[in-house]
């Protein structure tokens, strides 16, 4: 019940109990009735109805007092400004909770005192005033409005409100009242405009840089980029259905479809970090090296929601690197693998086939006499002769088997899965023969011959140096009884 309906029911207990009086009145000074026993019992009556309606009244003030004070504890509680305002020219203050004091940072006997209890200077009321012209004829009972505005305190800070409006007006369809919940949202704003000008430095940042930015959401399989990677890679920033297609149209170079297979399993299985390098075709149709390098974004059940990640242009690093190591892993003269690689190379492989049936060969080749070669056509020949025999080597074997050289005028082969000895004999055969064609600086006279050690796996042997051992053992034989031939460990000889 507010304010104006207790009045008015104050009023007609009021008039009730005036009436009651008037009537005792006249009735006592009536003689007839003072005197008769009808107008005394009436007399009576009339007092008791006056004593009931005084009793009544009192319990309503009583129940009213209370109702108030609860309503009004109520309101003060809240963590929110609540105010209602006679819509008048000074927008009159008819009441407010502690919470709006607060917010404004005055007293009620301040804003009486300094303001005449007008809301004017706390309500943003020219925002107000100027939503509320409503046409007459088109006016609803109720209307509510929610705007933002700031507002300045006592101490002269500043802050941001929401307000929450609710207006009323009389049956002549002028507004009467309006009532405001008022919400503090400065630090709201403040994240709202620390969120803007990070928005703005991550636009910034991702113009400048040649990197790419990308979000990939797990569970729709969504991967967003930023629009730098429409420009390297002519590719639409937006890829639906990211899993599916990493493998189609050559984007990702094919060695590393497997890679990047992997990378989205880490995504997925909610790793915290990941980080990959791997080739994606650009814009000109060639292959470039990427640094792929994410950090996981969880929900409140530390499931994995989203990945956020930035892929880095690391080719000329990696071009360089790769060089480096090739350099570091082959022989500087002739460009097969050094010493140490070849060994390791070949252990590896024969480490990962130990119980396999499978049978392996490995040669070691020697160039008869090459000191001799040296001494009387010059070291420039001599080097010629090495670099000649390696690129000859190397077109002899396949891709996947082994070649090194390992000594001054020594280089190994390593055949795998060979299917017989006789394949092992007719490259041994291969090779001598070539070496025999060859014409150095167009000298006929500095013919080459070369004399051809092999081992077997595991017949003689399951790692390098074993194999070598007895392959070595094999030339040995072969330098001692008249060279330019090849041998077996297990002395089976053939003429080249």
């Amino acid at each position: 019940m507010n304010r104006t309906k207790i009045k008015k029911h104050y009023l007609k207990h009021i008039s009730v109990l005036l009436s009651f009086s008037i009537a005792l009145t006249i009735c006592v000074e009536i003689p007839v009735v003072q005197y008769n026993i009808a107008g005394k019992a009436l007399i009576v009556i009339l007092l008791f109805v006056a004593l009931y309606y005084c009793l009544k009244l009192q319990e309503n003030v009583r129940s009213s007092d209370q109702q108030h004070l609860e309503f009004d504890s109520l309101m003060n509680t809240v963590s929110c400004g609540i105010v209602t305002y006679a819509l008048d020219e000074n927008l009159t203050i008819l009441y407010a909770n502690e919470g709006y004091y607060k917010l404004i940072g005055y007293t009620a006997a301040q804003v009486k005192q300094k303001f005449n209890n007008s809301g004017r200077n706390f309500i943003g009321a020219e925002k107000l005033l100027s939503k509320i012209v409503v046409s007459d004829t088109n006016t609803p009972n109720i209307d509510h409005l929610t705007f933002d505005f700031t507002l300045k305190r006592a101490d002269g800070t500043s802050v941001w409100l929401r307000a929450n409006c609710y207006r009323y007006h009389r049956s002549s369809n002028r507004y009467d009242t309006i009532s405001y919940l008022l919400l503090d949202i400065t630090k709201s704003k403040m994240y709202q405009q620390k969120l803007l000008l990070e928005k703005e430095r991550y636009h910034i940042a991702t113009e400048i840089t040649n990197d790419v930015i990308f979000e990939y959401d797990i569970e729709t399989d969504i991967i967003e980029h930023s629009a730098k990677y429409t420009e390297l890679f002519g590719r639409p920033a937006r890829c639906v259905n990211f899993s599916k297609n990493i493998d189609k149209d050559n984007f990702v170079y094919r060695k590393d479809i497997d890679t990047i297979k992997k990378l989205i399993i880490a995504f997925r299985s909610g790793e915290p970090t990941s980080s990959t390098e791997l080739k994606l075709r650009n814009i000109e149709g060639s292959y470039t090296w990427y640094h792929v390098n994410s950090q996981t974004i969880y929900n409140i059940r530390h499931k994995p929601i989203k990945v956020i990640g930035k892929i880095v242009n690391i080719d000329a690093q990696k071009k360089t690197l790769l060089s480096l190591e090739k350099k570091a892993c082959k022989d500087p003269l002739t460009d097969l693998y050094n010493k140490t690689v070849t060994e390791s190379m070949i252990n590896r492989f024969l480490k990962k086939t130990p119980k396999s049936n499978a049978v392996h060969a490995l040669m070691i080749i020697d160039i008869d006499d090459f000191k001799d070669i040296n001494d009387t056509f010059g070291h420039l020949i001599g080097d010629e002769v090495l670099k000649t025999f390696s690129m000859q080597l190397q077109s002899l074997f396949g891709p996947n088997d082994v070649i090194g050289r390992i000594g001054g005028d020594e280089f190994v082969a390593f055949m795998h899965d060979i299917r017989s000895t006789k394949t092992v004999f007719r490259k041994a055969n291969a090779i001598s023969h070539t070496l025999r064609q060859n014409q150095y600086a167009g000298n006929k006279d500095c013919m080459v011959s070369a004399s051809i050690g092999i081992a077997i796996s595991p017949q003689n042997g399951a790692t390098y140096k074993e194999l070598l051992d007895a392959a070595d053992h094999a030339l040995y034989k072969i330098k001692s009884s008249g060279k330019d031939c090849f041998a077996t460990a297990n002395n089976t000889y053939q003429s080249s």
